[in-house]
Formats: structure tokens, C-alpha cells, sequence
């Protein structure tokens, strides 16, 4: 098993999404933010809203979680609009997908060496 397939096998899936759904849920979220700056990015709109806390577990693995709202706040409305657009799923859904999905993301990349903890 590849690095993608790990990953996508060790997140919950949304109930409301069938297999390929969440695969390119997985996908989309990994592209964005598997990297450094992108985490960097998310740690800093954790602090500004309260889930600083959430989001440094996550860089250790501990992937406290957060709700589809607080999981929009993270990584914008706008992105979260772009990916139902491309993957066809509700908006409402990729948000409570991506609360489940995005901890796994961040906490993956860490373990890469792509962030760190604070």
C-alpha cells in the first residue's frame, strides 16, 4: 500500500459519501494541505479562531476533533465551495467530511516531516 491509500484507509468515511466520494475527498484535502505552508497557514486560522489547540494535536497525532463548522472556518468557505463543486457532494456533507478527514491530513503530513508541532 502506497502512502495515499494508508491515508485514505485510516480516515472514517462520511456516511453520506460512497467509496470514490471519499477517496477524492481525501485526495483534494491531501493536495491542499500536505504541505508545510499550507499547515502553517491552518495552524495560524486555528489560533485566530480558538481551535489552535485542535489543530497542534492533530500535528501529533492526538486529531482532537472538530465539528463541519468549525471545519469550514479552518479552511474557508471558498475552498470548501470549490470541492463541492468539483466533487458534486453537497456543500453541508464536504464540510462534515472534511472535520473528519482533515485531522488525518495534518497528522500524516507531520509524521512526513511536512510540520510541526508548536
Amino acid at each position: 500500500m502506497g502512502l495515499f491509500e494508508d491515508l485514505e484507509g485510516a480516515i472514517e468515511q462520511h456516511p453520506a459519501v460512497n467509496g470514490q466520494q471519499h477517496s477524492s475527498l481525501v485526495q483534494e484535502i491531501w493536495q491542499k494541505f500536505g504541505n508545510s505552508s499550507e499547515i502553517e497557514k491552518l495552524k495560524a486560522s486555528g489560533q485566530s479562531q480558538g481551535l489552535g489547540g485542535a489543530v497542534e494535536s492533530w500535528l501529533k497525532g492526538q486529531n482532537h476533533p472538530v465539528n463541519a463548522k468549525q471545519a469550514k472556518g479552518l479552511v474557508g468557505e471558498g475552498w470548501m465551495k470549490e470541492i463541492a463543486d468539483r466533487t458534486g457532494i453537497l456543500q453541508s456533507i464536504v464540510a462534515a467530511a472534511v472535520a473528519k478527514i482533515l485531522p488525518g491530513v495534518v497528522g500524516k503530513a507531520a509524521s512526513q516531516g511536512k510540520a510541526q508541532a508548536a
